[in-house]
């Protein structure tokens, strides 16, 4: 039964008892938080913005990658096949960000690509991972060692990747290919969750995954991370 609470005194109680109600001493780490039955559920972020403060991490990549442009910008420079991972990182939400490749000069032979890994991935060995999503320079995509379906070469494409981590699902796009969702069917929507590629056994439940790039030992790539985004996230995700 729920009761009126009302004061007397400076003291709190429950209408129709005697007592007062003795209220739960909180840690100064807890002001703030909500008391059990005294709290509504709290409001998910808004996200809106399109932009991200997001870099390339200096502390995270092989030597032959290079960093310029206040580490936005990564050039391979032929010094042995490498990646870069980037600072920022997230275990759970809906989240997206865009890579804008300016060059990408290798071929299918080559191990030059972008896309998502863990932090567990060696960056000399991101191209089919075991714990890796990547898009080769040709436009294919591989979920783990397996491979997928292909959006179009990279060179001078933006491209977008969509994760939902708590639903364990993925979808790219490119403006190469229409700027069209593809991931399990080239008939995909992040919004609905409609054929999502499905991480759960790359990424698992809680795992940090990172937006990464990988370059070749005999080829030159420059890759952006775009921290002004080219087109606004799908409805319900997040800047990265």
């Amino acid at each position: 039964m729920r009761r009126k609470l009302i004061t007397r005194r400076g003291l709190l109680y429950a209408a129709g008892l005697s007592a007062p109600v003795i209220l739960p001493r909180l840690a100064p780490a807890q002001f703030g938080a909500c008391l059990p039955g005294f709290c509504k559920g709290v409001a998910p972020p808004i996200c809106g913005a399109v932009s991200s403060t997001d870099t390339w991490n200096p502390a995270d990549k092989t030597a032959g990658m290079i960093l310029s442009n206040g580490n936005k910008t990564v050039t391979s420079t032929n010094g042995g096949l490498g990646g870069v991972r980037t600072v920022g990182t997230h275990t759970t939400g809906k989240w997206y960000f865009e890579l804008f490749v300016n060059t990408m000069t290798g071929n299918i032979f080559d191990s030059d690509g972008i896309g998502i890994c863990t932090g567990a991935v060696p960056l000399a060995s991101i191209p089919g991972n075991a714990n890796s999503f990547w898009i080769r320079e040709d436009g294919d995509m591989f979920l783990g060692p397996s491979g997928l379906l292909t959006i179009n070469a990279l060179a001078g494409q933006t491209v977008g990747f969509a994760i939902d981590l708590d639903a364990q699902l993925l979808w790219a796009r490119s403006t190469g290919f229409g700027n069209s969702w593809t991931a399990g069917s080239y008939t995909s929507d992040p919004v609905t969750g409609l054929n999502g590629l499905d991480t759960s056994t790359v990424f698992g439940v809680g795992v940090a995954v990172y937006p990464c790039a990988t370059g070749d030992a005999t080829t030159t790539d420059v890759i952006d991370f775009n921290q002004t985004l080219t087109y606004a996230p799908p409805t319900g995700y997040c800047a990265w």
